[in-house]
């Protein structure tokens, strides 16, 4: 027996010591994400209960758990990356072995060591260790709340000292209190765990076990405040707003990606679940603990689908991390009691070497990006600048707010002057143009990062600076060095497929002599002037074999505008046709662009094809003058780019 256990004990220090590797291995050295950038952002102000108000309760969906441990560790300890993520990966080190000692309670050891062996290597748990947000403070406590919770419903009160009863009342109480103060889906996980608790609990315990939840909750008035106004406007995850509803397939989709997508994985977690039911011979005692590790994995999967299909989407993998380790203890949940020999050493040694090449060489979990960067983009702004002279480029950015881009500035003590921080939103675009127009550097600098970057931005940058000296591409994010014709020979031009531009010198579409003027124009002696007696501008008509415009293309239309009142409510209107059946149309507003009266400006509008067509399709382009507008139009312009 004394043997036994020690190879078990000298297992699971390997075990534990990869898996602190693996989290350890380059946390601080990959760009922080946009949340953990938007929770230092949040920590700006001058006074801890200012920042709970404003950096908590009216810019957050989180509970203040997090954002005030990070207030104090920063404000101790400074904002690097290492300093900022390394609690969290110590936490997602702890929460192995307190995985351990679950599956050890709730079954047997060697169990248990299997589950936690898998749980180690899985890029999943690993991820959200390196990350200094909710997750792994989450699955801690989350996880000492079962530990604790079990130790309670096992046993009896009367037969328990005391002093070991007041000890598992304390820790379920703080760790639950720990799961409410950290994430909503911890606090919900915590929830089930306590409703559950209530079937299972000795009934000479029940009084002191619904004492426990009194506690809880006046623990957390503190914060209740927070908690309704986070119900009030958005409800469980409150990251909604740009999620969208999950696909039917959202549950088992993530199965798939808690197991690193790997079929092989798959394949071996369903070879184990199902060969160990059937060397049952047909009698499977199926006991309370796989019963509670399907309701702990399954129920907050099923709440937050169903959540997100109904109210608000918050279906996203990261706030199901809390309720994840119990997949894996039900799939070991099966196997008979064995003894380590030396077969057992081999397969357990050979699934651990495959677990830790599908995270580290497969899936090339230390060389991919999983979210938008930041720090890429700095260092390569600053490569520029060294390269091509501060003063030679203009530079702009598309992000949520300018810290995420000065955080890195001011850590690699560069600063960049970036004009722009954002081109995203209505009229930015607009903004965008006249810092373009305006330039005189022969470079031209846009970045963007884990926001919604518009293909106009790059048809108003190309118009003045066609030439692309280098564009790098990061998941989520990218930054394009452009440059004037005149740089030429350090770059290379693109080519349309497809350009024309109408600028009403001939009569070449139909009705162009229904709008033709010599009063107002752009260029050349002609344009076009609409009023309210003209909804429609003449229009061009073709296939999309005529234009070149296929799958990956991104056809960019343009059109000069003069308005004699603003806002001006017109369209430059983008429309495919198949068999008199429209099938896309897609059109941008003159509100966002033209801001003055009596001066020409541009609208611009860009669609990159994304569905498959025939190419008989038809495209039409026209301006559409939706608000019976009194305006000049000239020189409307329609390039496909490759």
């Amino acid at each position: 027996m004394n043997v036994r256990l020690s190879v078990e004990k000298f297992l699971l220090i390997i075990v534990l010591t990869v898996g602190a590797i693996l989290r350890f291995y380059n946390y601080g050295g990959w760009s922080l994400s946009n949340d953990e950038l938007s929770a230092l952002s949040r920590l700006r102000y001058s006074g801890f209960f200012e920042m709970i108000e404003n950096g908590v309760k009216l810019n957050d969906m989180h509970p203040l758990g997090v954002q005030s441990f990070l207030y104090v560790l920063t404000h101790l300890f400074g904002t690097s990356e290492a300093v900022v993520r390394l609690p969290f990966v110590l936490m997602g080190i702890a929460s192995m072995y307190v995985f351990f000692l679950i599956g050890k309670n709730w079954f047997n050891t060697n169990l248990s060591l299997l589950a936690t062996t898998v749980f180690s290597f899985l890029e999943f748990p690993i991820l959200y260790s390196q990350l200094a947000r909710p997750y792994s403070p989450g699955l801690l406590f989350s996880l000492l709340a079962v530990y604790y919770w079990t130790k309670i419903i096992q046993h009896d009160s009367v037969n328990l000292k005391q002093k070991k009863l007041i000890k598992n009342y304390a820790g379920f109480i703080l760790s639950s209190v720990g799961c409410m103060y950290t994430h909503y889906f911890s606090f919900m996980f915590v929830g089930i765990v306590g409703l559950c608790g209530l079937f299972l609990i000795q009934r000479s315990q029940l009084k002191w076990y619904l004492l426990s939840g009194v506690l809880m909750f006046v623990l957390y008035l503190p914060s209740i405040k927070i908690f309704i106004y986070h119900f009030s406007i958005g409800g469980l995850g409150g990251e909604g707003g740009w999620l969208g509803p999950p696909k039917s397939d959202a549950i088992w989709t993530y199965i798939k990606y808690c197991f690193n997508n790997s079929f092989l994985l798959i394949f071996i977690m369903a070879a184990v679940l199902i060969i160990s039911v059937i060397t049952k011979k047909g009698s499977i005692p199926f006991s309370k603990y796989q019963l509670l590790s399907l309701l702990f994995f399954f129920v907050p999967s099923l709440i937050a689908y169903f959540y997100s299909i109904y109210k608000n989407p918050v279906f996203q993998y990261s706030i199901l991390l809390f309720s994840f380790p119990y997949l894996l203890l039900f799939v070991f949940s099966f196997l008979p009691s064995f003894q380590w020999k030396p077969l057992v050493i081999s397969m357990w040694a050979l699934l651990f070497s495959i677990g830790v090449y599908s995270t580290v060489v497969a899936e090339k979990f230390y060389s991919t990006q999983h979210f938008g960067v930041f720090k890429e983009l700095v260092e390569k702004t600053i490569e520029y600048d060294k390269k091509f002279g501060v003063g030679n480029i203009t530079h702009t950015v598309n992000v949520i707010t300018p810290y995420y881009i000065t955080y890195y500035s001011d850590k690699l003590h560069q600063q960049s002057n970036f004009l722009q921080y954002s081109t995203s939103k209505p009229g930015e675009l607009n903004q965008l143009d006249s810092i373009v127009q305006q330039s005189n550097t022969p470079y031209f600098l846009h970045g963007w990062s884990n926001t919604y970057d518009p293909t106009e931005v790059e048809q108003i940058i190309m118009l003045k600076y066609p030439v692309i000296i280098e564009r790098n591409n990061f998941f989520n994010s990218g930054i394009t060095l452009y440059a004037n014709e005149s740089q030429q020979t350090q770059g290379q031009p693109i080519k349309p497929l497809f350009e024309l531009t109408h600028d009403f010198e001939t009569l070449s579409w139909e009705h162009d002599s229904l709008f033709r003027t010599q009063t107002e124009v752009h260029n050349g002696g002609y344009a076009a002037h609409f009023d309210k007696d003209h909804e429609y501008s003449p229009t061009f008509n073709a296939t999309l074999n005529d234009i070149h415009f296929r799958k990956g293309c991104v056809i960019q239309l343009s059109v000069w505008i003069n308005a004699l009142k603003t806002p001006l409510d017109a369209n430059l209107v983008l429309s495919i046709d198949d068999n008199d059946k429209n099938i896309l149309w897609r059109g941008v507003n003159a509100k966002d662009f033209i801001t003055m009266k009596n001066k020409w400006q541009h609208l611009y509008l860009s669609y990159k094809i994304n569905e498959d067509f025939s190419g008989n399709e038809k495209v039409k382009v026209y301006v559409w003058n939706s608000g019976k507008g009194d305006f000049y139009f000239d020189d409307l312009r329609i390039k496909v780019m490759p």
